[in-house]
């Protein structure tokens, strides 16, 4: 049997991430994840976040 495990993103964690935080970065490392269409955009307001 198959299982999708699924990590769900909140705002603030999305952003440590797309700034490079090692510890967001190595929680996620080969998993999957969501966000919520709020967290879409919120993080499509701050144009200033680039992924590394």
């Amino acid at each position: 049997m198959s299982e999708n495990n699924y990590i769900f993103f909140d705002t603030n964690a999305l952003i440590r991430f797309f700034e490079g935080d090692e510890l967001v970065r190595a929680i996620l490392d080969d998993k999957n994840f969501c966000i919520s269409v709020v967290t879409e955009m919120e993080i499509q307001c701050k144009p200033n976040i680039t992924a590394s």
